[in-house]
């Protein structure tokens, strides 16, 4: 039963063997919680924490009450700026509404930031409390004994996560992978316990406002799998920037592939359909001959996502720039073009890249980070052949 649901009485006890949350004692014991129970405002809740030599009453107040406790979405996140003022709504830019809350999990025990006084996130905090007390997913850590004896829940967390709190009943087909590529781009990530998030990627800057505007990924490409992989177990941890390019331009692999797919599809409905003269055919067959090269299934990637060219100077620019230091001609000034030699030179030639030049590959990542959100988002229209 939902911790929020049983302390709903005066002073309802919870005694249902131990719960995960502890107390670190001076003696380096491990003192875990028993007998819980909860004052009547439910703003606090007293325990035992006990081990084989400690034994002591202590208490966790939630900083944020509300007698209307909903069951959230809980998804821990692994953030590169923990800070106590990060929250923000999630905003789906196809959607244009609020997906859910993102926030520092210290702001959960916290009034001193200025989302203290929002009704959504004093709803969502006093929510959030009895799943962080209750921690079902194992997340929580030993809290340093105090004199007091006194607590907050943030207080047995890791200070670096942060929280997505979506709710089910008004998103009920919420799919977090759809939202990891633009979380990560603003350096967030899926927590996973033992693991120390990379600090070889540059992230965007997190906004002024309340709003993380993200564009979700279109339906087509989350059935590959390798995105999900590739924002969850790989990228957060990568620290070699050859391979963080690596695995980045796999991204553009999956796209080309689709959009060939796409191309030749229309090819062979062109072809069954064919009425026309020779000189007709070969056109058909040009176009489908172009797109067989990679540089080209590139171009049309981009252009498919329908990216402002914006977006992708500064990409364009980090590519020159490395090219340039690596003596090589450039083809065309293309985004397309300087992504996909730059490609061939850390393939085949990677021994041309002067040692001082390398850093320029991280530069490239950080703009690929940025980008690949709105690579990734609902294409235009992919006009047949």
């Amino acid at each position: 039963m939902p911790l929020h649901l049983l302390f709903r009485n005066t002073r309802a006890k919870y005694s249902e063997g131990v719960i995960v949350l502890k107390i670190r004692t001076d003696n380096g014991e491990s003192a875990a919680f028993h007998d819980m129970w909860c004052t009547t405002d439910r703003n606090r809740v007293h325990a035992i924490a006990r081990s084989n030599d400690f034994e002591s009453d202590i208490s966790v107040t939630s900083q944020y009450v509300s007698h209307h406790s909903k069951d959230y979405l809980i998804f821990f996140l692994a953030s590169t700026d923990p800070r106590e003022g990060q929250i923000f709504n999630l905003r789906d830019t196809a959607l244009d509404e609020r997906v859910g809350l993102i926030t520092p999990i210290n702001a959960i025990g916290s009034r001193e930031h200025i989302w203290s006084e929002d009704e959504y996130f004093e709803a969502v905090a006093a929510s959030v409390f009895w799943d962080l007390l209750s921690d079902t997913n194992g997340y929580s850590i030993d809290a340093p004994l105090t004199s007091a004896r006194e607590y907050v829940i943030s207080d047995f967390y890791d200070p670096c996560l942060s929280l997505l709190v979506v709710n089910p009943r008004a998103f009920p087909d919420f799919d977090i992978e759809r939202y990891l590529p633009g979380l990560f781009s603003y350096g967030y990530s899926l927590y996973i316990p033992g693991r120390q998030v990379s600090s070889g990627f540059t992230f965007k800057t997190l906004p002024t406002g309340k709003d993380l505007r993200i564009p979700p990924v279109h339906d087509p490409y989350l059935g590959e799998g390798y995105l999900k992989n590739l924002y969850t177990a790989m990228l957060p941890y990568e620290q070699n920037s050859i391979a963080g390019f690596l695995l980045q331009y796999q991204v553009f692999e999956m796209l080309m592939q689709m959009i060939f797919t796409e191309r030749l599809t229309g090819f062979k409905d062109a072809v069954n359909k064919f009425t026309g003269t020779a000189s007709d055919l070969r056109e058909i067959l040009d176009q489908v001959q172009k797109l067989s090269a990679e540089r080209d299934r590139i171009k049309a990637s981009i252009d498919a996502a329908g990216v402002n060219a914006g977006l992708l100077k500064d990409l364009g620019i980090a590519c020159k720039e490395l090219l340039a230091d690596s003596g090589k001609f450039l083809r065309s000034e293309q985004v397309s073009d300087l992504v996909y030699d730059v490609r061939n030179l850390i393939f085949h030639n990677y021994r041309s890249i002067p040692t001082g030049s390398l850093s320029k590959i991280e530069i490239i990542n950080a703009e690929l980070v940025s980008a690949m959100p709105r690579l990734l988002a609902r294409p235009k229209q992919i006009k047949s052949v």
